[in-house]
């Protein structure tokens, strides 16, 4: 069975809960379809068919109380993601998001987010018609608030209730804002409708994610931190999320190309075939390309440079360990002789 050739590979602290095709579900007169469905429609599916989920007979989440997360498949762990953000030392909120108002803990009614630079774009759509409310709240939500508490995305936090909630109204919402919007990350903007006409305030976190350098409103400052001569040893080791000492944001979101002098990864660069056992590993960074290479060409601020070439680097360092950690566990556990491995 498919299923069976996919968890034979998994770790057995992990399970698999395999959806139909959601590409064509918006109905759209295009036999390609629109790939990013399957992220409303498939956590959709997973809630109400899943082990362990499931809907009571009047349509109410069986385990309502679960904390579900949303995360992107390009994105790799760097610490655990948790459901109390109390403590300031490890925890970066922006200006905008750390108000009277802020919430510590992950709830009914408080769901959390990675704060995306999508800002009240999601204001500007047709809300009346995509929501099919000519009294939705999403269209009373002030600039400001739609700015501060719906531009979300992965990682989301929610309880499965919540979750619930958004993903009936977001698989809802997604095909008639497409009519409107028929490019990249209509999806992103139909979950900011969807919690807005639910009026789920989410809390934005800054440092649930690193993606593009230098990014605003990401875990950066955290990145920044850690002197040149260490960005690699941080990077490539493991732990809980406070490797060497230092804190770190919860998880990298390798959505970019990054490249440091002749040092580079892209997901899209490498063999889809590397989970096999005659596949090398990764070759290793070294470990001292946040000083190996001039940085000087990524900004003309000497000081914004170095922090981005230390950025870039930590990313690099990081993929590659990540990946290679996971091809391995892949060898040891599926290929039979040392030397496939």
């Amino acid at each position: 069975r498919h299923e069976d050739r996919i968890t034979s590979k998994m770790s057995i602290d992990f399970g698999l809960h395999l959806t139909p095709k959601f590409e064509t579900a918006g109905g759209e007169n295009n036999h390609r379809g629109y790939s990013f469905y399957n992220k409303p429609f498939g956590v959709k599916h997973w809630l109400e068919y899943g082990e362990g989920m499931g809907l009571t007979e009047s349509g109410q989440m069986q385990n309502k109380d679960v904390i579900v997360i949303i995360l992107d498949p390009d994105m790799v762990l760097l610490r655990p993601i948790g459901i109390d953000y109390a403590d300031k030392s490890d925890v970066l909120v922006g200006p905008n998001h750390n108000k009277k108002d802020r919430r510590v803990k992950v709830a009914h009614g408080s769901p959390f987010s990675q704060k995306y630079g999508l800002g009240w774009q999601w204001q500007k759509f047709n809300l009346t018609y995509i929501t099919g409310d000519d009294n939705t709240p999403a269209a009373q939500v002030s600039q400001n608030d739609g700015r501060d508490y719906y531009p979300a995305g992965p990682p989301i936090l929610a309880t499965a209730q919540d979750m619930h909630k958004i993903t009936t109204k977001w698989t809802e919402f997604l095909p008639r804002l497409r009519e409107e919007y028929p490019h990249l990350l209509g999806e992103m903007f139909a979950y900011c409708v969807a919690a807005a006409h639910l009026g789920l305030k989410h809390q934005m976190i800054d440092s649930l994610m690193i993606s593009g350098a230098d990014n605003p409103g990401e875990g950066w400052p955290f990145i920044n931190k850690i002197p040149s001569e260490e960005i690699c040893k941080v990077g490539t080791s493991t732990g809980t999320g406070h490797r060497h000492g230092y804190d770190l944001p919860n998880v990298i979101h390798y959505c970019q190309h990054y490249k440091i002098g002749t040092v580079g990864f892209s997901k899209r660069g490498f063999d889809r075939d590397i989970f096999s056992c005659e596949k090398e590993l990764l070759k290793t960074p070294p470990a001292d390309l946040a000083l190996k290479y001039d940085y000087l060409a990524l900004h003309k601020n000497p000081q914004k440079a170095k922090l981005i070439n230390n950025q870039i680097s930590f990313v690099i360092c990081a993929l590659v360990a990540s990946v290679n950690e996971a091809v391995t566990f892949f060898k040891n556990n599926n290929c039979k002789s040392q030397n496939e491995r």
